[in-house]
């Protein structure tokens, strides 16, 4: 698609789409191998859980390996027309834009960082302490926001969303107040969706005592937690929209980019372990976790719009 429409960066989206459809052909059949394989269920439940039991393998994968199989063929096949007709040296589909960069770093960042490593460190902890705090996120994942419209939608769809905002509404001139542009109308509406969001379930969460459990301290964990969580999604969010959009008008540099986003996920761990060593963890619960990677966020939304002011000032 990027190819029909000559955007700019449309070869090197080629090749890394087509070395993705590779790759997640080879985790498609990977998964087929392992999901009945008994032993690495014992080495998970022994990570997590610190015990074996018995074990039940379940096939849950929804997919053929078959699937897997003809995705790396796919991939590979297009990978081969990109590279042999030299379409990613052709001009018109050039990589010269840094448009590509404010699309991929900020996908891996959310996906890699924020969905992954961030939750398997916050969940390590959690399991490592007391059965309170092990319950409550248990419940924050699963009871409160599993299946929840807006909170269980991963990062790259918002990702996407800013991305057709940027490109479409990007060069309408609309009779907007201030000095709000039309590429920021789709992150803005998206934010304020999930702000509104966040207020209703807020006032409207799901019952907890008498329902999922009659500890009172354990209920006091959850309640205090799971605002916080709703905060960091949206400052998540919030983050990735706006790298998206500020990389687009080139308002940032490389450097600046690939220093804020690295900052973001090293300075979020060193913040966790610190709160696990220093602070303690039975007085503050999961909730402590949560604020120091919204701090975070919010430091490095202070410093993308500050580089791009910067930038913009010297131009």
């Amino acid at each position: 698609a990027a190819m029909l429409v000559k955007l700019n960066g449309a070869g090197l989206y080629a090749v890394v789409s087509s070395a993705l459809s590779v790759v997640t052909g080879l985790y498609i059949v990977l998964c087929r191998v392992f999901e009945g394989n008994i032993g690495l269920y014992r080495f998970i439940n022994r990570f997590y859980i610190g015990e074996t039991g018995e074990i039940n393998p379940i096939k849950m994968l929804g997919f053929s390996w078959i699937a897997g199989v003809l995705l790396i063929i796919i991939g590979a096949i297009c990978l081969f027309l990109v590279k042999s007709a030299r379409l990613d040296r052709i001009k018109a589909f050039g990589g010269n834009s840094p448009a590509y960069l404010g699309v991929f770093v900020p996908v891996l960042l959310g996906s890699v960082f924020f969905e992954c490593i961030r939750e398997i460190i916050i969940a390590g902890v959690c399991n490592a302490s007391d059965t309170y705090i092990q319950s409550t996120y248990l419940c924050i994942k699963e009871y409160y926001f599993a299946d929840t419209f807006l909170f269980d939608m991963p990062y790259v769809t918002y990702l996407i969303i800013t991305v057709l905002g940027v490109l479409l509404l990007g060069k309408m001139k609309l009779a907007l107040p201030g000095r709000i542009e039309s590429g920021w109308l789709l992150p803005l509406l998206l934010t304020v969706i999930a702000v509104v969001r966040s207020v209703v379930y807020y006032f409207n969460s799901p019952p907890l005592f008498g329902y999922l459990t009659v500890d009172e301290k354990l209920c006091d964990y959850i309640e205090s937690a799971y605002p916080v969580y709703m905060l960091l999604y949206i400052l998540d969010m919030m983050f990735l929209m706006a790298a998206v959009k500020l990389f687009f008008d080139k308002k940032c540099s490389m450097k600046k980019m690939l220093t804020t986003c690295c900052n973001v996920a090293v300075v979020s761990i060193i913040g966790i372990l610190i709160a696990v060593f220093v602070t303690k963890f039975h007085t503050y619960g999961l909730e402590i976790f949560y604020i120091i990677c919204a701090t975070v966020d919010v430091i490095g939304l202070f410093c993308l719009f500050y580089s791009g002011n910067i930038r913009r000032s010297h131009h």
